[in-house]
């Protein structure tokens, strides 16, 4: 494929150190030689407020979305890097078309993990702060696991996650 018909993948996980519910795994999906028109910022440096707003300009930017989870159950089974794995590719099974390239934050590869086409990912160290497109898919990670430990909250209302997320 030429550059300009490429599509690039960002990803970015949440819910990694956390006690209670999945790990989660965002996706930005858009065209190899696009820009995104919003500057963004790692989701764990900013208020709830900030990342609220930039969530909103991120689904005014026109390009794919996509989320995928493990359970704690599978992470309990699998252990974190299969479940990893499994989560982004739940995640990159619901776009539109599979990317030429995946961007990872981190160090380690963990999609290829449970692929059986292996598939070309660059991992980016501290790629939540250094690339914009990955601060979009933290973004996007974030607040989409708020909203499903809010509705976790309601099923388990004594342990506050909605507060705690």
């Amino acid at each position: 494929m030429s550059s300009n018909k490429s599509y690039y993948a960002y990803i970015d996980e949440v819910g990694r150190g956390s006690i209670c519910g999945p790990v989660l795994c965002g996706v930005v999906l858009m065209k190899a030689n696009r820009k995104l028109k919003n500057k963004y910022r790692d989701s764990k440096i900013i208020s709830v407020r900030v990342r609220e707003k930039m969530y909103k300009e991120l689904l005014n930017e026109g390009i794919e979305l996509s989320f995928g989870t493990a359970s704690n159950k599978e992470i309990d089974k699998y252990g974190l890097s299969k479940a990893l794995s499994l989560a982004s590719n739940r995640a990159i099974a619901k776009l539109s078309l599979i990317p030429d390239k995946i961007y990872l934050d981190g160090n380690y590869d963990y999609i290829n993990i449970t692929r059986k086409d292996e598939i070309e990912v660059l991992c980016v160290i501290k790629g939540d702060l250094l690339v914009n497109e990955i601060s979009a898919a933290s973004i996007f990670a974030k607040v989409s696991r708020d909203a499903l430990m809010v509705k976790l909250s309601k099923k388990y209302p004594n342990y506050d996650w909605e507060k705690n997320s």
